[in-house]
């Protein structure tokens, strides 16, 4: 029964310590890239790309494979004018859900719903962050995605 028990405290440990949380990712967004790298390694994602062309810089890790596969990426510079943006995708429905009641338990609004390349895009606001959530397909038509994006709005 004690094996059991303990078996048990692992698993339910293993499946909330996984999951992304709003309180985390607004951590991240104040990180630098030495800093993420640290944080990223240290939860077992692995680097995956560095992101560096005309309009972003930034660095990209994943874990896990296939399905359960899961994608960090910070952007020091994201589409030229934000800063510090971070993205998470998962394909983990559960995963999105509890984000989004998180999200709009800590007071963030829906305030635009649109779709563009095949994906359904929400967006959340408050008076200090924007939350886009993004559902769409992988390149494998059987995996649907999220994505979570968060950035910090500036101050007028």
């Amino acid at each position: 029964m004690r094996l059991l028990l303990s078996f048990l405290f692992i698993c339910i440990w293993q499946v909330s310590f996984s999951q992304m949380t709003f309180s985390e990712m607004k951590n991240i967004q104040k990180m630098d890239l030495n800093k993420f790298e640290t944080y990223c390694l240290s939860r077992g994602f692995e680097f995956d790309e560095t992101i560096d062309d005309e309009y972003n810089f930034g660095m990209s890790y994943v874990k896990g494979n296939g399905s359960s596969t899961k994608f960090l990426t910070f952007y020091e510079v994201f589409f030229i004018e934000e800063k510090n943006v971070v993205q998470y995708q998962t394909s983990s429905s559960s995963e999105y859900l509890s984000f989004k009641s998180q999200i709009e338990g800590a007071g963030l609004k829906l305030t635009n719903t649109f779709t563009k390349y095949e994906r359904l895009f929400k967006e959340y606001n408050d008076l200090n962050y924007e939350v886009i959530l993004v559902t769409g397909k992988s390149s494998d038509p059987n995996i649907d995605f999220y994505e979570i994006q968060l950035k910090r709005k500036k101050l007028n």
